[in-house]
Formats: C-alpha cells, sequence, structure tokens
C-alpha cells in the first residue's frame, strides 16, 4: 500500500499527498488532511485517472456534495479511492460557494 497515494487539495487544514495504508474512502482522506477549513464551499471533486489504458486521458471527475456526504443519508457518497485520485475540497467564492468548471 505505501506505493499507492492520492493528493487531497482545496479547502482542507493539511493538503497534500497521502499514502494509502489500506482501503481510503473519502471521509477518510479528509480526515487525514485534518478536516474541512471554514470556507468550503458546497462541492468536493474527486478526478480519477484512467486505470493505464490512456496515461493522456483526462479520466473521471466525481462531484459530492458536501453536505449531504456528511448528512445522515450520506454514506452512500462515501466513496472508496484509488491511488492517484486528487480530492479537490472546492471554496466558496465571492458570491458563495464555487462552481468548478468541468476539465
Amino acid at each position: 500500500y505505501l506505493s499507492q497515494w492520492i493528493n487531497v487539495v482545496g479547502e482542507v487544514v493539511h493538503p497534500g499527498r497521502y499514502y494509502m495504508t489500506g482501503v481510503t474512502t473519502l471521509i477518510d482522506a479528509l480526515s487525514q488532511a485534518g478536516g474541512l477549513k471554514e470556507t468550503v464551499g458546497g462541492e468536493i471533486l474527486v478526478t480519477r485517472r484512467p486505470e493505464e489504458v490512456d496515461p493522456a486521458s483526462a479520466g473521471e471527475v466525481f462531484r459530492v456534495d458536501c453536505k449531504r456526504l456528511f448528512s445522515a443519508d450520506g454514506a452512500g457518497l462515501d466513496m472508496r479511492l484509488r491511488s492517484g485520485d486528487i480530492v479537490n475540497v472546492m471554496g466558496q467564492g465571492p458570491a458563495g460557494p464555487a462552481r468548478a468548471a468541468k476539465p
């Protein structure tokens, strides 16, 4: 597992690369990064690289509603992460939560 990693960026206390020591979910990764900042927006983007088929491909982007993830019915949104995933916790813009453009 030590060769497997994820990046957590954006509105978390300690952004950076985290090494997976076993099965890692989205909430696990956010916890490892010290939790969310007060400036968190409404969305978390998880960018997943394609599985070695076409390294130049953009892969997939999963959009997770931050409030729903931490609600009582949000357990289904706590996705299992894979090595190389990028977790981007979006922040609030001047007019409220930021919206990311499609990559």
